[in-house]
């Protein structure tokens, strides 16, 4: 069994940051997460599920978002991807606790 997180919940940041910089009007429909760890790592893998009814906006995003910078608090985003279909917005990601 892991040890709980300390800090804020990466799930919380990580959907509050991507939907600063989504298109107005972008809802979270779904967030699930599994916690993760390596030998030297632990963290989270995410699974987030936006509704984007700019859908030349969430294409852009789903082909930008890898290159990104995100701050999230106590959290480093190791990975993120994102996949676009139509106004259905899919994104990925692994954060991992920040030592």
């Amino acid at each position: 069994m892991m040890a709980p997180l300390r800090g804020p919940e990466p799930g919380r940041l990580l959907a509050a940051a991507l939907l600063a910089r989504l298109p107005a009007g972008t809802t979270l429909l779904e967030q699930g997460r599994t916690p993760w760890a390596s030998a030297t790592f632990v963290g989270t893998s995410h699974r987030l599920r936006f509704d984007c009814p700019d859908r030349p906006g969430a294409a852009a995003f789903a082909a930008t978002v890898s290159d990104a910078d995100f701050t999230l608090r106590g959290h480093l985003l190791a990975d993120i991807t994102a996949a676009a279909d139509g106004s259905a917005l899919a994104v990925e990601a692994l954060t991992l606790i920040e030592a």
